[in-house]
């Protein structure tokens, strides 16, 4: 087995919090990889990620199909909530172009959005804290 490593997704750090952290596995059995149009498994690899590229223009259509999943899928994450993809883990067969992945596990750092409440007490405090600087200036005034 053997790891390959989408390069453009360097810049992620495994070294932020993780409040709201899921790990993802996919199951590739699920996708084809055979040369139609319907082939292509789920993956954050391009083409030049890899040892060797693809050796046809069916390899690398498989390839490319792979990596558009892997976009589309992290547009429809990205709809409700801000994220962040971390530790990515992708498993393949060998280094080779050519090679199916075999297994993709990532993690997702889901941004905590704020709850009505949480935005009204915020809301409340700035209220207070407003008041209590007028009421200061007031009371520099008066000596």
């Amino acid at each position: 087995m053997a790891t390959v490593e989408p390069k453009a997704l360097y810049g992620v750090s495994p070294a932020e919090p993780q409040t709201t952290y899921f790990t993802v596995s996919i199951a590739q059995a699920a996708f084809l990889d055979t040369e139609t149009i319907n082939g292509g498994k789920v993956s954050p690899c391009v083409a030049t990620d890899f040892a060797t590229a693809p050796t046809t223009l069916a390899q690398s259509l498989l390839v490319s199909r792979g990596n558009l999943r892997w976009k589309m899928m992290m547009e429809s994450i990205g709809v409700r909530s801000n994220f962040k993809v971390h530790n990515i883990v992708t498993t393949y067969g060998s280094d080779a172009g050519d090679t199916p992945i075999t297994t993709l596990a990532f993690g997702l750092i889901f941004e905590i959005q704020p709850t009505f409440q949480q935005l009204e007490q915020q809301w409340t405090d700035q209220q207070l804290l407003q008041q209590k600087q007028v009421i200061s200036q007031i009371r520099l005034v008066k000596h």
